[in-house]
């Protein structure tokens, strides 16, 4: 993993130092990383995967999963890898309560990262929405 690490970091054109400010952890241990020293907690792995725009599969094994869905942006990665990691019971769950709360008709989706709500949006209905993108990210 340390390898894809290094190649990942440096085709970004980053050095350990500028990865690391961005996971909030020294370049030390960045560095212990690459050599395989180390490894990252889960947590930092996925803030890992996220910064370096690389899946997790590809982290690990080096190989791509059939089943990842392609990202347009780093925010969406992340959020497909938060709801990778729900049981199938609170992935099922989350999902119906976006499937009721978020509007899929043309012109209801806020632009330059602004939530536009529908107007029918109960305080409880925002709330669990709040609490359900909370868990899951």
């Amino acid at each position: 993993m340390g390898d894809r690490i290094r190649e990942a970091r440096t085709k970004k054109g980053l050095s350990q130092k500028a990865l690391a400010m961005q996971l909030g952890v020294s370049a030390g241990a960045v560095g212990q990383w690459e050599i395989g020293q180390t490894s990252p907690t889960l947590d930092m792995f996925e803030l890992l995967c996220g910064v370096l725009e690389v899946t997790r599969d590809w982290l690990m094994t080096g190989e791509e999963s059939p089943e990842r869905e392609t990202a347009q942006t780093q925010e969406e990665q992340l959020f497909l890898i938060k709801i990778r990691l729900l049981s199938p019971d609170d992935r099922a769950a989350f999902l119906t309560l976006i499937n009721k709360t978020v509007p899929t008709q043309p012109g209801k989706v806020g632009r330059r990262g602004g939530s536009v709500e529908p107007a029918n949006i109960t305080p409880t209905r925002k709330h669990a929405l709040s609490q359900a993108a909370a868990t899951c990210l």
